[in-house]
């Protein structure tokens, strides 16, 4: 493919930089890292913010836009500017790191140990390091924390999953190909056209295979997610999460911070609309100084500086509720006071909504015999996955799929933390998924393109393949289910089970005269989840959802008085 140049971020004044450090592993290989750090300093001593990832230290200086979305470090010579040594490395056989590339694995986790330490101990170095960086970079520091080396003062992991199975590759159980093909892809692509080119990317092994050879939540994620290990972490954690990354990050940031019993802060920032943009916005944010100067500053400075920043006073929580763009601040997490409100899935119609069966949904629960909703599946209608196009060219997310909505609310309603779906349902099939969005829907008479679906905003989704049902009921709260996905059952066909769908959390508020919309299928489409997808698989056949006094499903929301 021929040579690329590498990036290197242009020079700042104040700011000199030691590329390609070799740091020895315990194993002999060799790791290879850029120090930033103050100019002429060589002998004063700073704390050390260390970010590792495989995204190649060498393309540090391509900008920081959605085109290249790896491009999670921060500002890393305005943390210089502020007295701080920025250590940028390439983790085990990626970059111009030596060895070979085990993604999360336990080799790549105790190279975060020597890194840790290998810092503390440079002539620049206080003996004080922080983790820094987004998404991977920020996995990479739950992991780090987890091997306790001595050194690690503090982390501050943005978006960033704890549960790889769950949060990343496997939605419910549902392969999260989207996500994981793209990903895998660009990783593996600008290795192989990088200065070292084929031998580059035979560093990193085959990713896709290895993933799909562990469908279940075997060996292989365990030791890549930090969730089976959080009890080990005891240096201070500041978790921040964003509410439009909730396919992929959100769920390790507010499990991390719920699990964790060190000193800790929890923040979620705003999504953005449409929810497409979440991953562009999320990645501005973390580059932006001011995001740094407003959040993250004040934690390196208090835990690695000693400096009263203020950052451990107040509520530990503090969050963006969407639907009145208000921040809220709770004391923990979920809030106090959360009532569980169940919203009963109703044969309808709601009068509002054109979609295969115009559900409602009622706070009011079922009596005696009520019709079911039954739809097949794939409809010859799903023109881009599951979204219909008109012949003018609009899209409709909820023409050929099953819905349930609410009447007008008669107040607002604040809902803050997870939400569960209980569902009854059978299939004619030996497995079926279950793929769902909570939207909130505008009022009625809101002006939309002929053919589109009622306008409204996706606050959050959840998934559930049918025969990783089973839940473990020691690790299951109220509101949140948590499935084993370590030994599939198959469906009897017709049967009636009752299925509990995590649904991911929110922060929003349904403000009055507008609809709660629960959409519901066993697909979905590029057009509504980005690049979330999942992969359909072979599935032809007839599903049934169940509504009544025997079978009451019903949506749960965690809902605020006050």
């Amino acid at each position: 493919m021929g040579e690329r140049p590498e990036f290197h971020r242009p020079k700042v004044d104040g700011v000199a930089v030691d590329r390609d450090v070799r740091v020895p592993m315990r194993d002999g290989v060799h790791l290879c890292a850029d120090v930033y750090r103050p100019e002429g300093a060589a002998q004063e001593r700073h704390p050390v913010l260390l970010a590792v990832s495989p995204y190649q230290k060498d393309l540090a200086g391509l900008p920081a836009v959605p085109t290249y979305p790896t491009r999670e470090t921060g500002p890393i010579e305005w943390y210089v500017q502020q007295g701080y040594v920025y250590v940028l490395a390439d983790v085990r056989g990626t970059g111009k790191s030596d060895g070979r590339w085990e993604v999360l694995g336990a080799t790549e986790q105790r190279d975060l140990y020597d890194l840790v330490e290998w810092a503390a101990e440079q002539p620049w170095s206080t003996g004080r390091v922080g983790m820094i960086g987004q998404s991977y970079f920020a996995m990479l520091q739950w992991l780090a924390a987890i091997q306790r080396p001595p050194h690690l003062a503090c982390i501050a992991p943005y978006d960033a999953s704890i549960d790889e199975y769950r949060e990343a590759a496997f939605h419910g159980g549902i392969p999260s190909s989207g996500f994981i093909t793209l990903w895998s892809f660009a990783v593996r692509a600008m290795h192989a056209m990088g200065p070292r080119g084929a031998d580059g990317l035979a560093k990193l092994g085959d990713v896709d295979r290895e993933l799909l050879e562990h469908p279940t939540d075997d060996d292989f994620w365990r030791e890549r997610s930090a969730y089976w290990r959080m009890d080990r972490i005891d240096v201070p954690v500041f978790s921040i999460g964003n509410w439009g990354k909730h396919a992929r990050h959100l769920r390790g940031n507010i499990l991390g911070f719920e699990l964790v019993t060190s000193p800790k802060r929890l923040y979620v920032e705003a999504g953005a609309r449409p929810s497409q943009l979440n991953v562009a916005k999320a990645l501005t944010d973390y580059e932006s100084t001011e995001f740094h100067e407003r959040l993250l500053l004040p934690w390196y400075d208090h835990w690695l500086r000693d400096k009263d920043s203020g950052i451990m006073t107040g509520p530990a929580v503090r969050l963006h509720v969407s639907g009145t763009d208000e921040e809220r601040a709770f004391d923990r997490w979920p809030p106090p006071g959360v009532e569980c409100v169940p919203y009963y899935l109703t044969p309808g119609p709601s009068d509002v909504v054109e979609s295969l069966n115009d559900g409602g949904l009622s706070t009011t629960p079922p009596e005696g015999s009520l019709p079911s909703t039954s739809y097949h599946y794939p409809q010859a209608e799903w023109h881009v996955g599951t979204t219909l196009v008109n012949p003018s060219g609009v899209p409709n997310q909820v023409a050929r799929i099953l819905t349930f909505t609410s009447a007008p609310l008669d107040e607002d309603v604040m809902v803050i933390g997870p939400v569960k779906l209980v569902l009854y349902a059978s299939s004619d099939q030996s497995d079926t998924d279950f793929i769902v969005r909570l939207t909130d829907q505008e009022p009625d008479g809101t002006p939309r393109p002929e053919g589109a679906a009622p306008p409204g905003q996706v606050l959050t989704r959840g998934w559930l393949k049918a025969s990783h049902r089973a839940v473990d009921p020691e690790r299951s709260t109220d509101l949140r289910p948590f499935h084993t996905h370590r030994d599939p059952q198959p469906l009897e066909p017709g049967e009636v089970y009752r299925f509990e769908v995590e649904v991911l959390p929110i922060g929003h508020v349904f403000r009055r005269g507008h609809r709660i919309r629960l959409e519901l299928a066993n697909g979905d489409s590029p057009m509504t989840e980005g690049i979330f997808t999942h992969f359909y698989g072979v599935k032809a056949g007839v599903d049934t959802v169940h509504h009544d006094a025997v079978s009451p499903s019903h949506l749960l929301l965690p809902v605020v008085r006050g």
